[in-house]
C-alpha cells in the first residue's frame, strides 16, 4: 500500500498547476503601442544638429514618454499575457512604416521641399494618423 501511495505521489509532482495569465487592458496595449511610436519619434529627431530650444523640449518630453511607458510596460509584463502586448508593438512598427510612406508621398505630390512638407501638414487626418497621434500625451497612464 505505501508502494502504491508513493507512486501516485511520484506521478504528480512533474505536474504543475498552471494558468493562463490575464488579457493585458486596453491601457497595457496602448502604453506598448505608444512606446514604439514616441521612441521612433526621438530615433528620427534627436540625430539632426542645431535643434531649436522647442525641438530640444520636444525631445526630451517624449524621451521622458518613453521612460515612463517602459516602466509601466515592464512591470504589467510580469502579470498580463505578453503576446497581444508585442503584436500592439508590431502594429505601432507598422503604423509608423505606412504614416513615412504616405508622408513621403504627400511631398513628392506637392513637388518637394520645405514649402511641399508644410502643405502636408495641412492634409486632413486618416484614422492612422489620429492613432499615431494619441501618443503625443499620455496622461491616461495610471502613474
Amino acid at each position: 500500500m505505501l508502494r502504491l501511495i508513493l507512486l501516485f505521489y511520484g506521478l504528480l509532482i512533474p505536474f504543475k498547476i498552471t494558468y493562463a495569465l490575464p488579457y493585458p487592458t486596453d491601457i497595457d496595449l496602448r502604453a506598448a503601442y505608444c512606446t514604439v511610436v514616441n521612441k521612433s519619434l526621438v530615433n528620427q529627431i534627436k540625430p539632426f544638429e542645431n535643434l531649436s530650444p522647442e525641438m530640444k523640449n520636444e525631445v526630451a518630453k517624449h524621451e521622458s514618454m518613453v521612460q515612463r511607458l517602459g516602466v509601466y510596460s515592464q512591470q504589467r509584463l510580469n502579470f498580463v499575457d505578453a503576446g497581444p502586448m508585442i503584436s500592439a508593438m508590431k502594429f505601432a512598427t507598422k503604423d509608423i512604416e505606412e504614416s513615412e510612406k504616405e508622408a513621403n508621398a504627400c511631398v513628392e505630390k506637392f513637388g518637394g521641399g520645405w514649402e511641399a512638407t508644410k502643405k502636408c501638414g495641412d492634409v486632413p487626418e486618416t484614422e492612422l494618423t489620429k492613432r499615431l497621434r494619441r501618443c503625443n500625451s499620455i496622461n491616461w497612464l495610471p502613474y
